[in-house]
Formats: structure tokens, C-alpha cells, sequence
């Protein structure tokens, strides 16, 4: 159970990832957080919410999106 979540680690641990993104994948064209955490309402288990904005490449969405996910991430 977590009853704690570090807003600091958090952020970092987000900026890293977004950072990580921009430098593999040079068709995202932005990256914005939104959602409980920028609010600054977080509970211990809200999830990071991050919209990754993309050029065109052709593909549809189901299959570009599992290249973004956050998944097995540790904050």
C-alpha cells in the first residue's frame, strides 16, 4: 500500500522519462502533464497523466501508443 508519494521524485522521475521520449523520437512535437499532480491534489495512488503530441508518420494510434507508456517506471 502506498500512504506517501514524493512530489519532488515524481517530477523528476516524469521530466526524465519526457526527456528520454524527445531525445529517441524526434515526431513528438510536444509533451504536456496534466491531471492531479500539476494540480497539486495528488493522492498516493494517482497515475501521471501525459498527453505526447506527434507529427504524422502513417501509422494509427493503437499501434504508436505502447511506444510511450509509462509502464515499469519506479518513482
Amino acid at each position: 500500500m502506498i500512504r506517501w508519494a514524493d512530489p519532488e521524485r515524481v517530477g523528476r522521475a516524469v521530466r526524465a522519462h519526457a526527456d528520454a521520449l524527445r531525445r529517441r523520437d524526434p515526431a513528438i512535437t510536444r509533451i504536456l502533464w496534466y491531471g492531479s499532480w500539476v494540480n497539486g491534489i495528488p493522492t498516493p495512488g494517482s497515475d501521471v497523466d501525459l498527453c505526447v503530441v506527434l507529427a504524422e508518420d502513417g501509422r494509427p494510434p493503437r499501434e504508436r501508443t505502447p511506444d510511450y507508456l509509462l509502464a515499469g517506471r519506479s518513482v
